[in-house]
């Protein structure tokens, strides 16, 4: 075989490896729930199938802006999405007209979203600007199910944006129902407010026991997928109640 072939031959492999590289750092980069102190966005950019709220006919999209309790109760809708790379350009309708909005994955387990001009509309002041670019992070390891370990009981979080549900229809960051005795004596917890960071998570919750309130803190370990829970208190100093939530549970998908 000649030596240009060889050249070729060993070009093309270079290239391929690269493009497969490449396409393992940014296939998940468009996907799945993101944050920042004022935005949670929840995307697919690939499948664009994410359920539209803002469609009368629940048609899907490539997914929705939610704007974060403080900064108004918009929601937008993109209405497209393109990937090229570590970048994505999306269109939604904000403010009077339609956006253009551009994301890049910056490697680091962020994303920087820029957009000439984001409005979004409050209560008190009416309509704001977000200053920009904004950079998310992605929502985990503390979004999802998770079942209590050796007994009876049941995890659900988002905390990354309270927009979970307790049992009297109250937004919240999630819930933790313990029950004992075959289900004759229940728990159901809200998660209040929450501290997130990284792999560790501190959760104010309130017991339907006493109605008190309780702080705990979260482990997530990422070999596992499991959250242990620790040092649970009362959230006040002097307040009591009974509470089914105990340090060393473990909560497993």
């Amino acid at each position: 075989m000649k030596t240009n072939q060889l050249f070729r031959i060993g070009l093309s492999m270079v290239l391929a490896v690269v493009a497969l590289t490449a396409g393992a750092q940014t296939s998940d980069s468009f996907k799945g729930a993101w944050y920042s102190p004022e935005l949670y966005l929840y995307i697919d950019f690939y499948a664009r199938d994410v359920p539209d709220p803002n469609s009368m006919d629940g048609d899907p999209c490539p997914g929705v802006i939610k704007m974060k309790r403080g900064y108004g109760e918009s929601v937008y809708s993109f209405s497209s999405a393109v990937v090229a790379g570590n970048k994505a350009v999306a269109h939604a309708y904000i403010g009077e007209g339609e956006a253009v909005i551009r994301f890049t994955d910056m490697g680091d387990g962020t994303l920087k979203m820029d957009c000439s001009k984001f409005t979004y509309v409050t209560y008190e002041d009416g309509v704001k600007t977000l200053p920009m670019p904004v950079t998310l992070r992605k929502a985990s390891p503390f979004l999802g199910t998770w079942q209590l370990k050796g007994g009876d009981g049941r995890m659900q979080l988002n905390l990354y944006h309270d927009e979970l549900f307790d049992g009297d229809g109250r937004l919240c960051y999630g819930t933790i129902s313990v029950s004992l005795n075959k289900g004759m004596y229940v728990d159901d917890c809200t998660v209040t407010r929450c501290e997130v960071s990284g792999d560790k998570a501190v959760v104010y919750f309130t017991g339907s026991r006493s109605s008190a309130d309780y702080r705990a803190v979260l482990l997530y370990d990422p070999s596992t997928d499991q959250v242990t829970v620790s040092e649970v208190a009362p959230a006040k100093q002097g307040q009591a109640g009974e509470c089914y939530v105990t340090a060393g549970m473990i909560f497993a998908r």
